[in-house]
């Protein structure tokens, strides 16, 4: 792996699945016809993939082991359905059956999401699985490292920072992952060329209200 997670808020893994487990994994995300599908942990093959990658990444992130899958997104960007994102930070979380919290609720795609504290957020880990090789051509993730220290932003404190400066485009192979903070500003552009760009975005946290039995 490259680059140190607590000083630049993000690494990015060597290949962790082989081509036949990606092959696998394609199987099932045929089936998906949504460019943003949030709620991918209610597929039961999901849940294991999200197993698989923290066995396969405990020993390299910190803390990972200890952690639950609370979402997992599935991204699929094409000359077809191509799409930028501006610069921001991920700043919410899935509500879980029976958990409480007073602040504003907001709903998404049927899914309830709360605003969680910045030293909750510090504690949760994003990983981006690469279906496809993920880089600058077909819209890969663009990332500002070290900006997650900052905590959290407001959409004035992002407008005010040079965002042209130190920007990476990291490169992810089929197979690998890009683990990050929540609190990294990150955007993507839309893509130059038309090969395909899929991304499982799964985010870890300490509450789960998934049962692995079902």
């Amino acid at each position: 792996m490259n680059f140190d997670m607590d000083e630049h808020g993000y690494l990015v893994s060597g290949r962790i699945f082989n081509e036949s487990e990606i092959c696998n994994i394609e199987s099932e995300l045929a089936v998906i016809d949504r460019v943003g599908e949030r709620t991918m942990l209610d597929y039961k093959w999901c849940r294991g993939l999200a197993q698989s990658l923290q066995d396969r990444l405990s020993t390299s992130i910190q803390g990972l082991a200890d952690l639950s899958p609370v979402q997992c997104t599935y991204f699929s960007k094409n000359q077809s359905k191509n799409w930028l994102v501006a610069w921001h930070q991920d700043r919410s979380l899935p509500l879980m059956e029976g958990q409480i919290y007073d602040g504003p609720i907001r709903t998404k795609g049927g899914k309830r999401y709360y605003q969680p504290s910045e030293q909750e957020l510090s504690e949760v880990v994003a990983i981006r699985l690469s279906i496809d090789d993920n880089n600058a051509m077909n819209g890969g993730l663009r990332v500002l490292p070290r900006t997650h220290r900052h905590g959290i932003l407001s959409e004035d404190d992002i407008l005010r920072m040079d965002t042209d400066d130190g920007v990476h485009i990291p490169d992810v192979e089929r197979g690998a992952a890009l683990v990050m903070s929540p609190l990294l500003l990150h955007s993507s552009s839309k893509a130059k060329s038309d090969k395909q760009r899929r991304v499982l975005h799964f985010t870890f946290h300490k509450k789960s209200g998934y049962d692995d039995d079902t």
